[in-house]
């Protein structure tokens, strides 16, 4: 029932109270003058010797309209019990409507701080996203300055070709000179001695690796 209905229907319960209420008061002023018409009937039967039938019928008739007020201001009463216990119905929906409204409107709080709050952190991504893609830029362009400045591959590395001792693969016909007083020849024979690994290396003369390949004429990888 929506809160519309509920107010309604309790202003008309109300209404009804009130009439109610007015007939009562209006019963009881009647049962009242009932009364005072009974007792001045009393003194006046004190009074007299001896009953007529007229004041019979009046008594009779009195009493009967008596019985008769007695009886509405019970129905009265019986249905102002009745309003008031649907008044008491009604207003009981009315505070749960109240509650639930109260507790609607706290949810809707909560969702809208809660929206507040997602477009906020979405705010902060996109903040996020965008030192990122700065980062990744800039990277780029660092990795491009990088790539000008490394030799193109197919460049040979010019080396000094000596006669002499080599060590060689028989398995690749690969092989590489031995050069005991160069550093950085003593690095490629460690290089060399671990990319053939497990297979045939012997050291021998130049003349005798006819056809293989010298590692240090190779092109460069990088």
């Amino acid at each position: 029932m929506s809160m519309d209905k509920i107010l309604n229907s309790n202003v008309e319960l109300r209404v009804k109270v009130e009439s109610l209420e007015e007939q009562l008061s209006k019963a009881q002023g009647e049962l009242t003058s009932s009364n005072t018409e009974i007792e001045e009937l009393k003194k006046r039967l004190e009074e007299k010797v001896s009953i007529t039938e007229e004041d019979i019928e009046e008594i009779n008739k009195i009493k009967s309209e008596f019985n008769e007020l007695k009886d509405q201001l019970k129905e009265a009463n019986e249905k102002i019990i009745e309003l008031n216990n649907k008044l008491k119905e009604k207003e009981e929906e009315l505070r749960i409507s109240n509650e639930n409204i109260s507790s609607l409107t706290s949810e809707v709080k909560t969702n809208e701080e809660l929206n507040l709050t997602i477009n906020e952190l979405e705010t902060k991504i996109q903040q996020k996203d965008n030192i990122i893609k700065d980062q990744l830029d800039k990277i780029q362009l660092i990795e491009s300055q990088i790539s000008e400045l490394k030799p193109k591959k197919g460049t040979l590395k010019p080396r000094t070709i000596y006669r002499g001792r080599v060590r060689a693969c028989i398995k690749c016909n690969e092989y590489l000179h031995i050069r005991l007083n160069d550093p950085e020849n003593q690095v490629l024979m460690k290089e060399f001695e671990k990319l053939h690994k497990g297979h045939t290396i012997i050291t021998v003369d130049l003349s005798e690796v006819k056809g293989y390949k010298n590692v240090e004429l190779i092109e460069d990888d990088e």
